[in-house]
């Protein structure tokens, strides 16, 4: 729905899965939200082998 530098605000009005608090929510993003997110010392980075 909107985010900012720091916040991201979804809506799971329709999402399948029951959400709590630490719940992973997966979605894709663009380039330049791959840029900021891997460049951000704010964002905690955990990379998974596949």
């Amino acid at each position: 729905m909107g985010q900012s530098s720091d916040h991201t605000i979804l809506d799971v009005t329709d999402y399948h899965a029951e959400l709590t608090v630490g719940s992973v929510i997966k979605f894709k993003t663009t380039y330049l939200a791959n840029l900021m997110l891997g460049t951000s010392c704010y964002v905690q980075k955990e990379f998974l082998e596949s």
